[in-house]
């Protein structure tokens, strides 16, 4: 039993040594997981910006095309709208579009029914305005066999459905704010619609897939000089264009009241393959609903961090030592135990031999 007693205190000194060890990596560890999720959230903070920046872009300018002198007062078919006025609309458009992909921009009066005929053109009501000039640029550069896909019945059904959202959102702000009285200085409400499908060709006409012209229609009321309710101004922009807004794969923007969400699925945001989840709200002045936008970091994305590898080389690298150590040790203790034992067994034959001698 003597003889094993070195190894038992190696070996606890050993176990001893892995304990510690373990309770510094565990220590490494957490820093490293709290120093992962710190820098997670701030990169979040950064990527959010660019799909605050598109909504408050478009917010922005179709507000300020509603307070223009020339919208208030439009007449129904906008004969007024000449000259300088056309040019301001246009150059607002313009700045619109270019910088977050609006597919086009309506003025809808307050009365539009795309069921009704008009009386002066003889078809069925159509928006006051359209501008959608970078559709039209946009097709003029595909190759001429793509165009089109679709067919002449087929766009003027996807009008009509566009038509039919837009009479909801009239009806919804004309109930909910009917004069210029319930808006808060220019705190002017934008309301969306869900995910349909669009008359923006631009993708389409190169994939044939039906999400490449879906998106969604954001509005803004504007009011008559007596501050009555008089219509909205609309732009309609694809799920694509905002989608390219989301910097990373795990990224979503959603408004449950509309039921949208472009990005990760929903069922998949709250897994438990993802070390880090949250929820951004967006101050989108939307009466309807809050608009999100989810950022998530997945455990793979930690485990390959560089604080998360220096955690798992410096375990190793104990084990390593402890065990070269406790090797060495054992060795060291055999060695000098056989010593012991040489040691022993020569003084047991020379005492035997001293005997033998005397005797």
């Amino acid at each position: 039993m003597k003889k094993h007693l070195g190894y038992l205190y190696i070996f606890f000194g050993a176990a001893v040594l892995f304990g510690l060890a373990e309770l510094e990596t565990q220590r490494r560890l957490i820093s490293a997981k709290e120093a992962f999720l710190g820098k997670a959230h701030a990169d979040a903070l950064l990527e959010i910006r660019q799909v605050g920046f598109v909504l408050d872009h478009i917010y922005e300018n179709l507000r300020t095309l509603a307070a223009l002198p020339s919208v208030r007062e439009i007449d129904r078919h906008a004969k007024n709208m000449v000259g300088d006025t056309h040019e301001t609309f246009q150059q607002i458009y313009n700045n619109l579009a270019s910088a977050v992909a609006v597919s086009e921009v309506y003025v809808l009066p307050g009365d539009f029914n795309p069921m009704r005929i008009d009386p002066v053109t003889g078809k069925p009501e159509e928006p006051i305005i359209m501008f959608d000039e970078l559709i039209v640029d946009a097709a003029s550069r595909q190759p001429a066999e793509l165009l089109p896909l679709l067919s002449a019945s087929q766009i003027e059904e996807i009008e009509i459905e566009e038509y039919k959202e837009f009479q909801k959102q009239i009806a919804w702000l004309k109930r909910h704010y009917p004069s210029s009285g319930f808006i808060k200085g220019l705190a002017a409400p934008m309301i969306s619609s869900p995910s349909l499908l669009t008359c923006d060709n631009t993708d389409f006409i190169r994939t044939g897939k039906d999400a490449d012209r879906k998106g969604i229609l954001l509005s803004v009321p504007f009011y008559n000089k007596g501050g009555q309710f008089a219509g909205v101004v609309s732009g309609i922009i694809r799920d694509n264009a905002l989608k390219r807004s989301l910097k990373t794969s795990n990224m979503a923007l959603s408004n449950a009241a509309y039921g949208y969400n472009i990005g990760t699925p929903l069922s998949s945001q709250s897994t438990s393959k993802y070390i880090y989840s949250h929820q951004f709200p967006l101050s989108v002045l939307d009466p309807k609903g809050n608009w999100q936008v989810w950022v998530g970091r997945e455990y793979a994305e930690f485990l390959a961090s560089p604080q998360r590898k220096a955690a798992e080389h410096f375990r190793i690298s104990c084990w390593v030592v402890i065990f070269l150590l406790a090797g060495t040790l054992c060795l060291t203790w055999r060695t000098w135990r056989s010593y012991q034992a040489l040691t022993l067994r020569q003084n047991e034959d020379l005492e035997q031999k001293i005997k033998l001698r005397t005797h």
